[in-house]
């Protein structure tokens, strides 16, 4: 039975009045202490009446057609629901909200980030809304009974309206929270190829299309041309270090100066960020150590962009 007809069946005006406040207080308990125009359209209630309950502060108004039940003070979280609702069917809180909502950030000060489905969804007062043309099923979660773009997607959104630096902190904080994964956040830029934003993350995640021997005769050069720059006698690479701790009764390291037992690995954030390299680079070096080798580990990242560090590094270590 629809809620008219339940409303119809109370019988007295007293009856139906209690049912009506008693389904507003349980969907309001529901979302948030909110209720929509539309839910309340459902139970009877006409518009001239939902008017007057909110200019007589029985209903505060939130956003276009969303309103908060009686006087307490509306949360953070209803008023980004609130901003969901306001925009339609499909909306979902984003970009800087949806950082904040998920954790993965404070909350950036403006209005509330919403995205919407294609071109619905209209433009409202305190909401900056996204339109998407792509919005996958994958890439939607609900959190605290608000919808929101998943980890990955929202760290995708973000690179396109705060700093890299900003956008470089929130994958950090949610990578080593372990919130998301390389490949989920790989997973949303091959949707949205060309989206502003996502060389951003690229950079930031060295996110390319290059196979791993790409990637070690790339850094093999690096190093190589630091290691001249420095003064250094040339190392030997991928030289075979035995141990015979080592159950494979050695390692073979990048790069080596044996007269020194120093060996140096270069981790590729594409192939040294998985779960199996955090768990077998520590226990390699410390075979090494063990057997008697100083291992130091470089990123592609330090033989891009701090060269002169790794080479007085490397020399200190000489």
């Amino acid at each position: 039975m629809s809620a008219d007809g339940q409303i119809a069946a109370m019988g007295s005006p007293k009856s139906a009045h209690r049912f009506v406040n008693r389904r507003i207080a349980e969907i309001a308990a529901s979302q948030h202490g909110l209720v929509t125009a539309s839910q309340l359209a459902d139970l009877g209630i006409a518009n001239r009446t939902v008017g007057d309950w909110a200019d007589s502060g029985r209903l505060q108004r939130a956003h276009f057609g969303a309103y908060g039940v009686g006087h307490p003070p509306l949360s953070r979280k209803a008023r980004w629901l609130a901003a969901v609702l306001a925009c339609g069917e499909g909306g979902v809180l984003s970009h800087r909200s949806g950082a904040a909502l998920l954790t993965l950030r404070r909350d950036w000060t403006g209005g509330v980030d919403v995205t919407v489905p294609g071109r619905v969804g209209r433009s409202r007062d305190g909401i900056a809304v996204h339109r998407a043309d792509l919005l996958f099923a994958t890439e939607i979660t609900n959190v605290a009974g608000i919808p929101c773009t998943t980890a990955a997607r929202t760290l995708v959104d973000i690179a396109s309206v705060v700093r890299p630096d900003q956008v470089e902190y929130a994958i950090h904080s949610a990578q080593s929270r372990r919130l998301v994964t390389r490949a989920e956040i790989a997973a949303v830029i091959a949707h949205l190829p060309g989206r502003r934003g996502t060389g951003v993350v690229r950079r930031i995640l060295r996110l390319t299309d290059e196979s791993e021997d790409d990637a070690r005769s790339r850094n093999e050069r690096r190093f190589r041309r630091i290691v001249k720059a420095a003064g250094l006698p040339v190392p030997r690479g991928n030289h075979w270090v035995a141990l015979g701790s080592h159950p494979a009764g050695g390692v073979e390291a990048d790069f080596a100066w044996p007269e020194r037992r120093i060996a140096v690995e270069i981790d590729s954030a594409l192939y040294h960020e998985t779960e199996r390299a955090r768990i077998n680079d520590p226990t390699r070096d410390r075979h090494l150590m063990l057997g008697g080798w100083r291992p130091i580990r470089f990123s592609d990242r330090d033989l891009i962009e701090r060269p002169r560090a790794v080479g007085t590094q490397i020399l200190a270590l000489y």
